[in-house]
């Protein structure tokens, strides 16, 4: 195989030819998280104005919506392509008004952004909930590979302790689509 023509192959597909379907993969399976729909059903997510960061697919957005919530969807990557000329962290800045939304949805972002812009994005975050307002993220824990940039719960004291209480921290067990097993904590916080 030569890198050369490889890569000129590539330059010369179509856009088509160069995406895969976000359906196909590995993380999305086309439904809605469980850890949210226990949440949903349980009463500790209620109806009301939600963003979803990394909504993918629009399963947990659809879900909330079919359940009464008003849901806006973005994909983090997306604002970064918008914002890539931007200096420092702005890339991270949320396009909503102050106080915006009762609950904010992260099921599988935060791990991946840089540790020099992690406290931009909880920033953000903060600033767009409402007061008393709910944060629900979905991180890579211990138990996977390294490349996976995993969590510890000492971890999220630092980054959310001043800003949010945690209400709970659950080790959450996954299966990807392609059946291969993935670790996450679930943890739901509410703005302090």
């Amino acid at each position: 195989m030569n890198v050369a023509s490889d890569s000129q192959s590539f330059e010369n597909s179509s856009l088509d030819e160069r995406t895969t379907p976000l359906i196909s993969v590995p993380w999305e399976t086309g439904t809605p998280r469980k850890i949210l729909i226990n949440l949903v059903r349980g009463g500790l997510i209620k109806k009301g104005s939600v963003l979803d960061l990394c909504s993918g697919t629009g399963s947990n957005a659809l879900y909330l919506a079919d359940n009464g919530s008003e849901v806006t969807g973005i994909n983090l990557v997306s604002l970064v392509l918008e914002n890539r000329d931007k200096s420092g962290s702005d890339y991270l800045k949320l396009p909503y008004i102050n106080e915006n939304f009762d609950l904010v949805l992260d099921l599988g972002c935060f791990h991946h952004i840089s540790s020099r812009d992690r406290d931009t994005l909880i920033e953000e975050i903060f600033r767009v909930l409402n007061d008393g307002g709910h944060y629900l993220i979905v991180v890579s824990n211990y138990k996977n590979d390294p490349t996976w940039k995993p969590f510890s719960q000492r971890e999220f004291n630092h980054y959310f302790s001043k800003n949010f209480k945690i209400k709970f921290i659950k080790h959450m067990p996954s299966i990807r689509a392609d059946g291969a097993p993935q670790y996450f904590y679930a943890v739901l916080m509410q703005k302090r």
